[in-house]
C-alpha cells in the first residue's frame, strides 16, 4: 500500500506539464479506488469519471446525477453512501 499512497500523494502536486507522467502513476495502482463525479460538474466534464476508470485498474465509476464539482455539499447523502458501500465491498479484499 505505501507504493499506492505515493502515487496518489504526487497527483496532488499540481504539476499539469507532468500530467502523463501521473497518468502512467496512475495505470500503476493496485488497490481498489472509487472515481465518484458529479454529471453536472462545472470544472471537469462528468466524461473525465470514464476516461480514469479506464485509466486506473481495479477502479469503479458512479457518476451522482444533480450533482456539481463539490459532491459532499450538493449530495452529502450520496455521496457518503457511495464512499462507505465502496470500502465495505473492499475492505475485505484487503484483510
Amino acid at each position: 500500500m505505501d507504493t499506492d499512497h505515493k502515487i496518489i500523494a504526487s497527483l496532488f502536486e499540481h504539476d499539469y506539464p507532468q500530467i502523463e507522467h501521473h497518468y502512467a502513476k496512475l495505470r500503476q495502482l493496485n488497490c481498489p479506488a472509487l472515481i465518484l463525479w458529479g454529471r453536472q460538474d462545472q470544472v471537469y466534464a462528468f466524461t473525465g469519471a470514464e476516461y480514469f476508470r479506464n485509466l486506473i485498474p481495479n477502479s469503479e465509476c458512479l457518476i451522482l446525477e444533480d450533482c456539481g464539482h463539490i459532491m459532499g455539499i450538493d449530495k452529502p447523502d450520496d455521496t457518503t453512501r457511495a464512499i462507505l458501500t465502496f470500502c465495505d465491498n473492499h475492505v475485505k479484499l484487503l484483510n
